[in-house]
């Protein structure tokens, strides 16, 4: 079977188009139109709306091998389980006894399937064994629709445990999902009825029945699978696999074990959603805006999210910035459209979310996003406090640790995301505003790059008069056409294998990095500047890589110069020279800022008497100043030691700080020393004192943090 071939099985299935549940007798009539640079297998073509994995309302045929046959198929070893741990996951001889159905001539060709003693299903639903007053047995329906358990699932510790379904709705639909056992322990026997009805499950009313229901999840089968805590890579059996909300894409070829999804909630709203065809939207949405740099950006963000664990780069985002109005969103949502459904008003289950979400939310988010991406909108309209944490924890890929109400630790959870964030502000301008200190690390996690790229828009191709329109036409495109792309990436990366994926990624990224004008930028910049260009080269390398695949009607020459073209305004937007620490140029800044604020109220001005040629206030009101931080002489600003580590360069380190104005000639020194002594006033007598001595010029030039020419 080839690789197309298998990925048709794989993504595709036999899903519904409309609802995107599995349908095993409906036949995939769409097909894809074949072009020279793609060829898309035919299977990814669905209908409009056709979902394969948001995890709130789109699904698929089951995560197991759904290449031959519907109905799950077990893996050969399971690689967390002993020799005897190894089933078919299909069938379960042990586990039930087949009998015909009793129950009325219009269903006398079903059959029941019997879990232990006290449950057994057919078509008609799920039933429970009861023994009336009379002493005799009698089956009670709890679910008017067929619910079957093919295993029990549990990590690769041999905890967490759950079981693994396969459910179908009322239109007789199936999907498959898992159900930790932790919410069957915590009571949750309302909730877990209830999630089951909301997904189309037939749920006899009842308490009776709802608890039946929940019981019956629980029932003990001899079969196994492992199961993961997020979406991403993981290795089973020696390869690698892409676990996804309701499917686990394997290699062509693969028959080891698959593991699947099992988080604390019962429905994964992972934002993975399909609509149209990989050639409808390179067509229709890529091919029109190829000359975009920040089209670019966003797409090869999105391109770059599977490959971060391959890159061995931490985790980070690109934060688009500008005035309103430039179509900075619509970027955003252009790149969200490579997974699924963008973010825009009135469209529910999409990929991106806004930074209005909580703390909490925040991290699940990224969980459910693991290996994939993210897209935040509007940091404008969040909370600073949050934000800046927020950004913290996903560049730092793990949860907060958090307590329990009996003192005990949650578990944490982890994830890898590289993303894409939106907003009128700067990142900086917006923390600072909200009273929120901007180390330098958070300016790497996060890069702020201006998105106008001519006046009143972030499109090269657009001009300001054309915004409204192009918006009218991509926004409802993107919300048509989603998804295939992202999953046609994902299954391409899964049979290339990570030794091949390392290889491409190193050639692409030495390829762009060896462009002059990164190449300079590179040589010149601190390691802060580095890992930002990396992040940037990834980006380039994706973009390179999915040309390469077929899937991008782009030039790789077009796409290393946009991407060039956003880190040029990334580095001109930077404050400082790249050869200079981001945290250097955030001292100096606070020095700046403080003096500037308290030249006159907090220093001392003294002068010399032009007739006697003493040292002498300026002026009476200097004379009576208290709280001070030093003085001021002439061209030079005199700053008491105290002051200047508690005060000055609060928050960062007092002599490296000294030291790099001393080379910038803006500290004047004696010779070995980071002080200068100086003659001033105290109480009126004269005397010396060891000061850091500032040249004015501090106040005009911010310490040479500005840009330089060369």
């Amino acid at each position: 079977m080839d690789s197309n071939t298998h990925f048709s099985s794989v993504v595709a299935g036999s899903q519904d188009a409309e609802t995107g549940w599995s349908n095993e007798s409906r036949q995939d009539e769409t097909k894809t139109s074949e072009q020279p640079w793609v060829e898309p297998p035919e299977s990814i073509s669905t209908d409009a709306g056709a979902d394969l994995d948001d995890g709130g309302d789109s699904y698929t045929a089951g995560v197991a091998n759904v290449e031959e046959c519907p109905s799950p198929e077990a893996p050969d070893n399971d690689p967390f389980l002993g020799s005897a741990e190894r089933p078919d996951v299909s069938a379960h001889p042990d586990d039930c006894e087949v009998e015909s159905d009793p129950i009325g001539d219009n269903i006398a060709q079903s059959q029941w399937k019997y879990y232990g003693e006290g449950f057994r299903v057919s078509t008609r639903g799920v039933f429970v064994r009861r023994i009336n007053k009379e002493d005799v047995v009698t089956w009670e329906q709890i679910s008017t629709t067929p619910i079957h358990i093919e295993a029990l699932t549990r990590d690769r510790r041999g905890e967490n445990w759950g079981t693994h379904l396969t459910i179908t709705n009322r239109d007789g639909k199936s999907r498959q999902l898992a159900i930790s056992h932790a919410l069957i322990a915590a009571e949750k026997t309302n909730d877990i009825a209830s999630t089951l009805a909301a997904l189309g499950v037939g749920v006899v009313f009842g308490k009776s029945a709802r608890q039946a229901i929940v019981e019956f999840l629980t029932t003990e089968v001899s079969h196994r699978i492992t199961s993961v805590a997020q979406i991403g890579w993981h290795e089973s059996d020696s390869r690698w696999v892409f676990v996804l909300a309701d499917r686990t894409l394997v290699p062509a070829g693969f028959e080891g074990a698959r593991p699947v999804l099992q988080t604390a909630a019962i429905q994964n709203q992972t934002g993975l959603c399909v609509s149209g065809t990989v050639t409808e939207w390179a067509d229709q949405i890529a091919r029109p805006l190829a000359q975009n740099s920040n089209i670019h950006l966003c797409v090869g963000t999105a391109f770059a999210g599977p490959l971060l664990y391959w890159a061995n780069e931490p985790p980070g985002f690109f934060h688009l910035c500008g005035a309103s109005k430039i179509a900075k969103s619509l970027a955003a949502a252009i790149g969200q459209s490579v997974w699924g459904r963008p973010k825009v008003p009135g469209e529910a289950d999409a990929f991106g979310v806004s930074w209005t979400a909580t703390s909490v939310g925040l991290e699940r988010y990224a969980v459910l996003r693991s290996d994939v991406g993210a897209s935040f909108d509007e940091i404008g309209e969040g909370q600073a406090k949050v934000i800046r944490s927020a950004i913290y924890v996903l560049a730092n890929g793990s949860t907060k640790l958090r307590g329990t109400q009996d003192v005990n630790l949650r578990p944490t959870e982890s994830f890898r995301i590289l993303g894409i964030s939106t907003g009128e502000p700067t990142m900086e301008a917006f923390l600072a505003a909200g009273g929120e200190s901007v180390p330098a690390g958070l300016s790497v996690r996060l890069v702020d790059v201006p998105a106008e790229v001519q006046p009143g828009s972030a499109f090269e191709t657009c001009a300001i008069g054309e915004i409204e329109e192009i918006g009218r036409l991509y926004y409802p495109l993107t919300t048509q056409l989603h998804g295939a792309v992202g999953q046609y990436w994902l299954q391409c990366l899964v049979e290339l294998g990570p030794e091949e994926i390392q290889r491409q990624l190193r050639e692409h990224r030495d390829a762009w990095l060896s462009l002059p004008a990164v190449a300079a930028v590179r040589m010149a910049g601190t390691a802060q500047v580095r890992s930002v260009l990396n992040r940037f080269a990834l980006v380039a390398a994706a973009l390179r890589m999915a040309i390469d695949a077929g899937m991008l009607p782009w030039s790789m020459g077009d796409t290393d110069l946009g991407i060039a073209a956003c880190m040029v305004r990334w580095a001109k937007a930077r404050k400082g020279r790249l050869d200079l620490a981001g945290e250097i140029v955030s001292a100096v800044e606070q020095i700046r800022e403080i003096l500037v604020a308290n030249l006159h109220g907090r220093f001392i001005h003294l002068r010399i008497d032009e007739v006697g040629h003493r040292l002498e206030y300026a002026s009476q009101l200097d004379e009576n100043k208290r709280d001070t931080l030093g003085y001021v002489k002439g061209d030079r600003i005199l700053i008491e030691a105290t002051a200047w580590r508690s005060e000055l360069c609060r928050g960062f380190d007092p002599e490296k700080t000294a030291r790099h104005l001393r080379d910038e000639g803006l500290l004047l020194t004696d010779k070995g020393k980071l002080q200068r002594q100086e003659k001033v006033l105290r109480g009126g007598e004269s005397g010396n004192g060891r000061f850091y001595v500032l040249d004015m010029r501090i106040l005009e030039d911010a310490a040479g943090t500005g840009p330089r020419d060369n």
